[in-house]
């Protein structure tokens, strides 16, 4: 599990920065063409699975940081 952290990391940060820059550039946060279905945050379809995923991270952090001794 200590080993795949770092990958799962990288995926919410990615997924964090489309997110910010998604919400950043008009009220209408739909990217349509680029995926097969259109993105409505992050680089989910669905606006509760990112908060999901953001949600989920927050044990996984805590844990990296605090037992790991990677203080963020």
């Amino acid at each position: 599990v200590q080993a795949l952290l770092p990958f799962f990391f990288m995926g919410v940060i990615c997924n964090g920065l489309a997110g910010a820059i998604q919400y950043s550039l008009s009220d209408d946060i739909a990217i349509e063409g680029l995926l097969p279905f259109t993105i409505n945050a992050g680089l989910f379809a669905n606006e509760n699975h990112f908060a999901a995923l953001l949600f989920v991270s927050i044990p996984f952090v805590v844990y990296y940081g605090l037992f790991q001794g990677h203080l963020l």
